[in-house]
Protein backbone atom coordinates (compact mmCIF):
# COMPACT_ATOMS: atom_id res chain seq x y z
CA UNK A 1 0.00 0.00 0.00
CA UNK A 2 1.29 3.39 -0.94
CA UNK A 3 2.20 5.26 2.18
CA UNK A 4 -0.03 8.31 2.44
CA UNK A 5 0.63 9.03 6.08
CA UNK A 6 2.16 12.47 6.07
CA UNK A 7 2.91 14.17 9.33
CA UNK A 8 0.55 17.06 9.78
CA UNK A 9 2.17 20.46 10.13
CA UNK A 10 0.08 21.44 13.10
CA UNK A 11 1.39 18.38 14.92
CA UNK A 12 4.91 19.45 14.08
CA UNK A 13 4.19 22.71 15.79
CA UNK A 14 3.07 21.03 18.98
CA UNK A 15 -0.22 20.51 20.77
CA UNK A 16 -2.10 23.52 22.08
CA UNK A 17 -4.44 24.07 24.96
CA UNK A 18 -8.08 25.07 24.45
CA UNK A 19 -11.03 26.56 26.31
CA UNK A 20 -11.93 24.80 29.53
CA UNK A 21 -15.67 25.59 29.27
CA UNK A 22 -16.54 21.94 28.80
CA UNK A 23 -20.28 21.38 28.94
CA UNK A 24 -20.25 17.81 27.59
CA UNK A 25 -17.79 15.14 28.69
CA UNK A 26 -17.40 11.41 28.31
CA UNK A 27 -15.24 8.65 29.72
CA UNK A 28 -15.66 5.93 27.09
CA UNK A 29 -16.71 5.68 23.46
CA UNK A 30 -17.63 2.96 21.01
CA UNK A 31 -16.19 3.64 17.56
CA UNK A 32 -17.71 1.80 14.60
CA UNK A 33 -16.00 1.88 11.22
CA UNK A 34 -18.77 1.43 8.66
CA UNK A 35 -18.80 0.69 4.93
CA UNK A 36 -22.03 1.83 3.26
CA UNK A 37 -23.45 -0.46 0.59
CA UNK A 38 -23.30 1.13 -2.90
CA UNK A 39 -26.82 2.08 -3.91
CA UNK A 40 -28.08 1.39 -0.40
CA UNK A 41 -30.01 3.64 1.96
CA UNK A 42 -27.64 3.87 4.91
CA UNK A 43 -27.82 7.67 4.88
CA UNK A 44 -31.62 7.51 5.10
CA UNK A 45 -31.49 5.13 8.07
CA UNK A 46 -28.89 7.33 9.80
CA UNK A 47 -31.11 10.38 9.49
CA UNK A 48 -34.26 8.57 10.51
CA UNK A 49 -34.31 5.50 12.76
CA UNK A 50 -30.69 5.46 13.96
CA UNK A 51 -30.69 9.15 14.89
CA UNK A 52 -33.99 8.74 16.74
CA UNK A 53 -32.61 5.78 18.71
CA UNK A 54 -29.47 7.73 19.61
CA UNK A 55 -31.41 10.85 20.64
CA UNK A 56 -33.68 8.83 22.91
CA UNK A 57 -30.69 7.12 24.54
CA UNK A 58 -29.16 10.56 25.11
CA UNK A 59 -32.34 12.06 26.51
CA UNK A 60 -32.81 9.04 28.79
CA UNK A 61 -29.28 9.50 30.17
CA UNK A 62 -27.91 6.21 28.82
CA UNK A 63 -25.31 7.86 26.58
CA UNK A 64 -24.08 11.46 26.44
CA UNK A 65 -23.63 11.99 22.70
CA UNK A 66 -23.64 10.34 19.27
CA UNK A 67 -21.75 11.40 16.16
CA UNK A 68 -21.35 10.29 12.55
CA UNK A 69 -18.28 11.31 10.55
CA UNK A 70 -17.78 10.79 6.82
CA UNK A 71 -14.29 9.85 5.64
CA UNK A 72 -13.09 12.53 3.26
CA UNK A 73 -10.88 10.48 0.97
CA UNK A 74 -13.00 7.32 0.88
CA UNK A 75 -13.39 5.57 -2.48
CA UNK A 76 -15.23 2.47 -3.67
CA UNK A 77 -12.14 0.49 -2.64
CA UNK A 78 -11.91 1.90 0.90
CA UNK A 79 -12.53 -0.43 3.83
CA UNK A 80 -14.86 2.10 5.46
CA UNK A 81 -16.45 5.43 4.57
CA UNK A 82 -18.31 6.33 7.78
CA UNK A 83 -17.29 6.44 11.44
CA UNK A 84 -20.07 6.23 14.04
CA UNK A 85 -19.13 7.18 17.60
CA UNK A 86 -21.25 6.59 20.71
CA UNK A 87 -20.15 8.42 23.88
CA UNK A 88 -20.95 7.40 27.47
CA UNK A 89 -19.67 7.63 31.01
CA UNK A 90 -19.64 3.89 31.62
CA UNK A 91 -18.75 0.92 29.42
CA UNK A 92 -22.06 -0.84 30.05
CA UNK A 93 -24.00 2.23 28.92
CA UNK A 94 -22.44 2.00 25.47
CA UNK A 95 -24.50 -1.12 24.82
CA UNK A 96 -27.55 -0.58 27.05
CA UNK A 97 -31.07 0.53 26.11
CA UNK A 98 -30.50 0.17 22.38
CA UNK A 99 -32.41 -0.96 19.31
CA UNK A 100 -35.53 -0.04 17.39
CA UNK A 101 -37.88 -1.34 20.09
CA UNK A 102 -36.97 1.52 22.47
CA UNK A 103 -38.74 3.95 20.14
CA UNK A 104 -42.07 2.31 20.97
CA UNK A 105 -43.33 2.65 17.38
CA UNK A 106 -42.53 -0.80 15.96
CA UNK A 107 -43.75 -4.29 16.77
CA UNK A 108 -41.34 -7.22 16.67
CA UNK A 109 -41.96 -8.02 13.00
CA UNK A 110 -41.61 -4.39 11.90
CA UNK A 111 -38.44 -3.92 13.94
CA UNK A 112 -36.87 -7.04 12.42
CA UNK A 113 -37.74 -5.94 8.87
CA UNK A 114 -36.22 -2.50 9.35
CA UNK A 115 -33.14 -3.87 11.13
CA UNK A 116 -32.56 -6.31 8.25
CA UNK A 117 -32.68 -3.37 5.83
CA UNK A 118 -30.25 -1.39 7.99
CA UNK A 119 -27.86 -4.36 8.09
CA UNK A 120 -28.05 -4.66 4.30
CA UNK A 121 -27.32 -0.96 3.85
CA UNK A 122 -23.91 -1.07 5.54
CA UNK A 123 -21.18 -3.34 6.86
CA UNK A 124 -19.70 -2.90 10.31
CA UNK A 125 -16.04 -3.34 9.39
CA UNK A 126 -14.67 -2.93 12.92
CA UNK A 127 -15.82 -1.80 16.35
CA UNK A 128 -13.34 -0.55 18.94
CA UNK A 129 -13.61 1.00 22.38
CA UNK A 130 -11.64 4.01 23.52
CA UNK A 131 -11.20 5.93 26.77
CA UNK A 132 -10.83 9.70 26.89
CA UNK A 133 -7.40 10.56 28.27
CA UNK A 134 -6.78 14.25 27.89
CA UNK A 135 -7.51 17.45 26.06
CA UNK A 136 -10.75 18.79 24.74
CA UNK A 137 -13.21 15.97 24.11
CA UNK A 138 -14.84 14.91 20.86
CA UNK A 139 -18.19 16.33 21.91
CA UNK A 140 -17.16 19.76 23.16
CA UNK A 141 -17.27 21.23 19.68
CA UNK A 142 -19.59 21.48 16.72
CA UNK A 143 -16.70 21.48 14.26
CA UNK A 144 -17.44 20.73 10.62
CA UNK A 145 -14.18 18.85 10.04
CA UNK A 146 -11.66 16.84 12.03
CA UNK A 147 -8.39 15.02 11.56
CA UNK A 148 -8.18 11.63 13.26
CA UNK A 149 -4.59 10.52 13.96
CA UNK A 150 -4.12 6.82 14.75
CA UNK A 151 -0.93 6.27 16.73
CA UNK A 152 1.05 3.35 18.06
CA UNK A 153 3.31 3.45 21.10
CA UNK A 154 5.81 0.81 22.11
CA UNK A 155 4.58 -1.60 24.76
CA UNK A 156 5.40 -0.01 28.09
CA UNK A 157 5.71 3.45 26.51
CA UNK A 158 2.14 4.55 27.06
CA UNK A 159 2.81 6.55 30.22
CA UNK A 160 5.75 8.43 28.70
CA UNK A 161 3.69 9.28 25.61
CA UNK A 162 0.71 10.56 27.58
CA UNK A 163 2.94 12.68 29.82
CA UNK A 164 4.80 14.22 26.89
CA UNK A 165 1.70 15.07 24.85
CA UNK A 166 0.04 16.43 27.99
CA UNK A 167 3.09 18.61 28.68
CA UNK A 168 2.83 20.05 25.18
CA UNK A 169 -0.89 20.54 25.56
CA UNK A 170 -0.25 22.72 28.60
CA UNK A 171 2.80 24.65 27.45
CA UNK A 172 2.35 25.41 23.75
CA UNK A 173 0.79 28.88 23.34
CA UNK A 174 -2.61 29.38 21.70
CA UNK A 175 -1.35 31.32 18.61
CA UNK A 176 -0.01 28.00 17.28
CA UNK A 177 -3.53 26.57 16.92
CA UNK A 178 -3.43 26.91 13.10
CA UNK A 179 -7.20 27.11 12.88
CA UNK A 180 -7.93 24.28 15.29
CA UNK A 181 -10.98 24.59 17.48
CA UNK A 182 -10.24 21.70 19.81
CA UNK A 183 -8.06 18.65 20.42
CA UNK A 184 -8.63 15.27 22.05
CA UNK A 185 -6.51 12.28 23.07
CA UNK A 186 -8.09 8.85 23.49
CA UNK A 187 -6.71 5.40 24.28
CA UNK A 188 -7.84 2.14 22.68
CA UNK A 189 -8.83 -0.21 25.48
CA UNK A 190 -10.52 -3.30 24.04
CA UNK A 191 -7.60 -4.84 22.12
CA UNK A 192 -3.93 -4.45 23.06
CA UNK A 193 -0.67 -6.06 21.99
CA UNK A 194 2.22 -5.80 19.56
CA UNK A 195 0.11 -6.73 16.52
CA UNK A 196 -2.47 -4.01 17.13
CA UNK A 197 -2.04 -1.26 14.51
CA UNK A 198 -2.89 1.65 16.82
CA UNK A 199 -3.52 2.14 20.51
CA UNK A 200 -4.20 5.89 20.64
CA UNK A 201 -6.29 8.22 18.50
CA UNK A 202 -6.13 11.96 18.70
CA UNK A 203 -8.57 14.31 17.03
CA UNK A 204 -8.01 17.87 15.84
CA UNK A 205 -11.17 19.84 15.07
CA UNK A 206 -11.65 22.58 12.46
CA UNK A 207 -14.44 24.57 10.87
CA UNK A 208 -12.86 24.74 7.41
CA UNK A 209 -11.12 22.24 5.18
CA UNK A 210 -8.79 25.03 4.12
CA UNK A 211 -7.32 25.26 7.62
CA UNK A 212 -6.45 21.56 7.51
CA UNK A 213 -4.89 21.67 4.06
CA UNK A 214 -2.91 24.83 4.75
CA UNK A 215 -1.42 23.11 7.77
CA UNK A 216 -0.51 20.07 5.71
CA UNK A 217 0.95 22.15 2.88
CA UNK A 218 3.34 23.98 5.20
CA UNK A 219 6.77 22.41 5.59
CA UNK A 220 8.92 23.31 8.57
CA UNK A 221 11.83 21.86 10.49
CA UNK A 222 10.69 19.71 13.44
CA UNK A 223 10.90 21.40 16.79
CA UNK A 224 12.78 19.83 19.72
CA UNK A 225 9.39 19.18 21.33
CA UNK A 226 8.19 17.31 18.25
CA UNK A 227 11.38 15.23 18.05
CA UNK A 228 10.88 14.15 21.65
CA UNK A 229 7.21 13.37 21.02
CA UNK A 230 8.01 11.45 17.83
CA UNK A 231 10.30 9.13 19.74
CA UNK A 232 7.41 8.02 21.93
CA UNK A 233 4.93 7.06 19.19
CA UNK A 234 4.41 6.40 15.49
CA UNK A 235 1.57 7.89 13.45
CA UNK A 236 0.17 4.95 11.48
CA UNK A 237 -2.63 6.86 9.78
CA UNK A 238 -4.04 10.35 9.63
CA UNK A 239 -7.37 10.97 7.91
CA UNK A 240 -9.64 13.94 7.31
CA UNK A 241 -13.30 13.45 8.23
CA UNK A 242 -16.38 15.66 7.95
CA UNK A 243 -19.29 15.88 10.34
CA UNK A 244 -22.49 14.20 9.13
CA UNK A 245 -24.48 14.11 12.36
CA UNK A 246 -23.84 15.29 15.91
CA UNK A 247 -26.38 14.69 18.69
CA UNK A 248 -26.30 15.75 22.34
CA UNK A 249 -29.01 16.20 24.94
CA UNK A 250 -31.64 18.63 23.76
CA UNK A 251 -32.32 21.51 26.10
CA UNK A 252 -35.64 23.33 26.32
Amino acid sequence: MKKQLILIAFVLGGITTFSQNRTQTFKYAKVQFMRSTPGGEYGKFLNDQLSKIAQKRINDGTIVAWQVWGVGNATSESKYDMIVITFANSVDSLFANNGLKILGTYNDAEAKTIQDKINASRKNVETVMIANKNGYTFIDTTAKYAVFNYMKTMLGGEDAYEKEITRLNVTIPKPNNNGRLAWSLNKKIDVVGEDVQWNYVSADFFNTLESIMEGRAATSAPSPDYIKLASSRKINKSEVVYNVKSLTKKTK
